[in-house]
């Protein structure tokens, strides 16, 4: 498997950087952020040539690995005698279990990421087949597409997994690996972070299995979503940032090397999500603060622009194609599915309520009752404030009316209540020890307590805001462990079992989460739920879980898929009628046809006759649109099978005339 040159040139990295002397998480952090940068600047690069193919990319990557063997080698010796010394410290139980705790949370995502293809539905709907498009064309120029956010969503994690694909000859399986990957070292980043909080040894253990067992991020580590990716750069970002920022005033100098591992990082978690401009400005405030008070403003100004240029080079080619396509917008806020984005109504009252409302979807539990009463708790405090909890402004549509949702547990949502309450105590405790209001800790506390804040009452309420909840509430975790280490140390026994009861919760709720996910359990689901969603690989094969949230859609796909094949039919357009459908199983099953969009696109400026002639046309027309967007209700061409029915579509396929 020429994957293996990713984790091999990582390894290089890491141990370089090992034998240069830097810490092994840190080593373990920044020869990540290297390769990430690399697979980012690879794939534009190569895109440039039309050159996105299994052989440039796995050329590429065994060219970095031998280059980056040959001039390292020295530090790469010294890096592996340093993993030769005996450790220092002694494990005891506690480290024991946290070890066993953190590889079943990291064991289990890992087996679900490869033993599932994508099956949630906004990896079928855009995020594979924007990867799919970008194999068949070996490039990621704009292509015609009915759905914009294959186009101008964020596309660092699918770099990723394009070059996983590329380098797996084609094949999605590894696909699940960028999030886990994200899973596992944004764990280290959490550590560290705590670390330079001031959290002991055990206090960095307990923030990281805080993170560990966020029920959303266990969840997010075996997709191809982009929420855990951007959490992990946001964290890499924040670490940066507290080890300048919370330096004594005594040191006078800042490293260059932090300006620009700063701004990698948030270059990074802005390709991954825009979450990241609404939790990193904080951050950076902190950051410009600090560097004005301690290196004045000429020093200053040019860490800033280090780290800028490093946000700017990065993300250049997304910005430069955005504003090609969009007028200009090369942050692309104008396409609709953006626009809905953030709340429109934002006078105090709203941006109270919409974060009340946000917030209290962490709370969620399994119980439909319990969940009504914090429903009915909110929509008390809502009438209070004299607001609108349905305004339509501040919700995402057609969403439904407000409730926290009993549904629990899958890939979009995953509420974190332990979580949400092992932090509240650890502010109380924070608030009440004089000991940590030092400048560094009031820093941290209050810039992720506004991340927080912003995102909750900024983005519109939808019921799986949880997801995009996920960063900020991470960004959150270390403070557990700096109030852990207090507690400890104050030898408080009634705080050390009120955290130590809700942080084995906590960790309980993750592994249920993580076990019984609907969206890709590891064992059959114990209650009732219905047979698509309980569907997994222990009674379906990897093929056929492409439809798991779709089932209804495997029988008239396949039958698509066979008269293709039995006609030799090689170029197959798309007229999608869908704004939000999951075309990627289509895809998967005509992997060596070439495919493309017909009819209404987003930018129908690409479509190009002569650059693609389809043999073939699949339609895809909502069941109560058809057949008066036909006309007559007769397909344009000739029928190669009868019209197939689902509940809410039409499935038409007819050779071209």
């Amino acid at each position: 498997m020429f994957a293996i040159l990713i984790p091999a040139a990582w390894t290089i990295a890491f141990l370089a950087l090992l034998g240069a002397g830097r810490p092994a998480r840190e080593a373990a952090l920044i020869a990540f952020t290297v390769i990430t940068a690399a697979v980012l600047v690879l794939i534009e690069t190569l895109s440039a040539f039309a050159a996105i193919t299994p052989l440039w990319i796995g050329a590429s990557w065994a060219g970095l690995s031998v280059l980056g063997a040959i001039l390292l080698r020295t530090r790469v010796v010294a890096g592996v005698a340093r993993l030769r010394e005996p450790v220092a410290e002694r494990w005891g139980a506690w480290d024991v279990v946290t070890a066993l705790v953190l590889g079943i949370f990291a064991a289990g995502a890992l087996a679900s990421a490869l033993l599932y293809p994508a099956t949630n539905n906004d990896s079928l709907a855009y995020h594979m087949p924007r990867i799919f498009f970008w194999f068949q064309n070996h490039s990621v120029s704009f292509y015609p597409t009915a759905d914009a956010r294959q186009l101008f969503s964020s596309p660092l994690v699918e770099y990723f997994a394009l070059n996983l694909k590329a380098l797996a000859l084609g094949s999605d399986r590894l696909a699940g690996l960028v999030q886990w990957l994200s899973y596992v070292f944004s764990l280290i980043a959490v550590s560290l972070v705590a670390a330079r909080l001031g959290a002991t040894r055990r206090g960095q253990q307990v923030a990281t299995v805080v993170a560990a067992s966020v029920p959303m991020a266990v969840l997010q580590a075996t997709t191809t979503q982009t929420d855990l990716t951007c959490a992990l750069w946001i964290l890499v970002t924040v670490y940066c940032v507290a080890s300048v920022a919370g330096q004594e005033r005594t040191v006078q100098r800042i490293s260059f090397w932090w300006a620009l591992w700063a701004g990698t990082s948030a270059g990074l978690a802005i390709q991954a999500k825009p979450t990241a401009y609404l939790v990193l400005w904080p951050f950076f405030l902190w950051l410009v603060r600090a560097s004005f008070a301690r290196c004045g403003w000429k020093r200053a100004a040019a860490l800033g622009g280090v780290s800028l240029l490093c946000v700017v080079l990065l993300n250049s080619a997304w910005y430069l194609r955005n504003a090609e396509a969009l007028n200009g917008d090369f942050l692309a806020l104008t396409p609709p599915d953006n626009q809905q984005i953030l709340i429109q109504a934002r006078d105090p009252v709203s941006i109270a309520t919409t974060a009340l409302k946000n917030t209290s979807m962490l709370l969620g539990t399994p119980s439909a009752r319990v969940n009504g009463v914090i429903t009915d708790g909110v929509r008390a405090i809502v009438r209070t404030l004299g607001a609108d909890i349905e305004n339509p402004l501040t919700k995402l549509n057609p969403t439904g009316p407000f409730s926290v949702e009993a549904a629990f547990a899958h890939h979009d949502l995953a509420p974190a209540p332990f979580t949400l309450a092992l932090v509240g105590l650890a502010a109380l405790i924070l608030l009440s020890h004089r000991s940590m209001r030092s400048a560094p800790m009031i820093g941290y506390a209050s810039c992720a307590a506004v991340a927080f804040a912003v995102c909750a009452g900024l983005l519109r309420w939808n019921p799986w805001i949880t997801r995009i909840l996920l960063a900020p509430l991470l960004v959150l975790a270390p403070i557990v462990g700096v109030a852990f280490t207090v507690v400890e140390g104050s030898r408080e026994r009634v705080l050390n079992a009120v955290l130590g009861c809700a942080l084995a919760l906590a960790v309980a709720l993750g592994l249920l989460a993580m076990t019984f996910d609907a969206t890709n359990p590891l064992v059959p689901q114990p209650w009732g739920v219905s047979s698509a969603w309980n569907a997994g690989y222990w009674e379906s094969s990897y093929a056929r879980l492409h439809f798991k949230m779709n089932a209804e859609y495997e029988a008239p796909f396949e039958a698509v898929a066979t008269a293709a094949r039995q006609r030799g039919i090689q170029r197959i357009g798309v007229y999608q009628y869908f704004k939000n459908f999951n075309i990627y199983p289509m895809l998967s099953l005509l992997p060596d046809v070439r495919w493309g969009y017909v009819g209404d696109t987003k930018l129908p400026e690409l479509l190009d006759p002569n650059a693609f002639s389809p043999q073939a046309i699949l339609e895809l027309v909502p069941t109560d649109q058809y057949p008066a967007v036909l006309g007559d209700g007769a397909p344009r061409g000739t029928e190669l099978l009868p019209p197939q029915r689902t509940s809410d579509a039409v499935i038409l396929f007819y050779q071209v005339p």
